[in-house]
């Protein structure tokens, strides 16, 4: 990154990134050298799913790193995984009502 801003070259690049690691300037400087999107493994969104499969993860902790890029203007795709073990009609309803933002 710092690479692209030093020689001033005009890229546009996306980043896979973890929902627990949102910080505003470090994501200001990312769109300034061209970065456009955030890839995420938020895998659910029921709690129990994260902790079930260790994702070592909050609800909470995605909403924020949502709300984080998005105030660096920022997009975020959001990966989710379905049908792990445990996963029911109901944890698997939970990823259409997340409140991101």
């Amino acid at each position: 990154m710092e690479e692209i801003l030093e020689r001033g070259l005009d890229v546009t690049w996306s980043v896979n990134a973890r929902a627990n690691h949102g910080d505003l300037e470090l994501f200001k400087k990312m769109k300034k050298a061209g970065c456009r999107e955030l890839l995420v493994g938020f895998e659910s969104g029921d709690q129990s799913m994260l902790d079930r499969m260790n994702k070592n993860l909050t609800l909470e902790q995605s909403r924020v790193f949502v709300k984080i890029a998005h105030r660096a203007d920022l997009v975020v795709h959001g990966c989710f995984v379905l049908g792990l073990p445990g996963e029911t009609m109901e944890t698997m309803k939970k990823r259409l009502n997340l409140p991101w933002t």
